[in-house]
């Protein structure tokens, strides 16, 4: 789960640096890189999870359902 956020995070990192230049002559090359950090995005996260994936997300429902129903005994 941290590895799929991080390459997301470091794929919009990389096309804020890459709108961050004010260049004009290179607008075209600009325009590609951002199409191909975008289409390795949509590629990303079309990705089934991994077994590990939803082993952390059933993890995660696993504790809030614990914790709910702990509140709910001792009140």
């Amino acid at each position: 789960m941290n590895v799929t956020h991080n390459k997301i995070n470091e794929a919009i990192a990389e096309m804020e640096a890459i709108t961050e230049k004010g260049q004009c002559f290179v607008k075209s090359s600009r325009d590609r890189k951002i199409r191909s950090v975008l289409r390795d995005m949509r590629i990303e996260q079309r990705r089934a999870p991994a077994l590990k994936d939803v082993w952390s997300y059933f993890k995660i429902w696993l504790s809030i359902k614990v914790d709910e129903n702990m509140i709910e005994y001792y009140g």
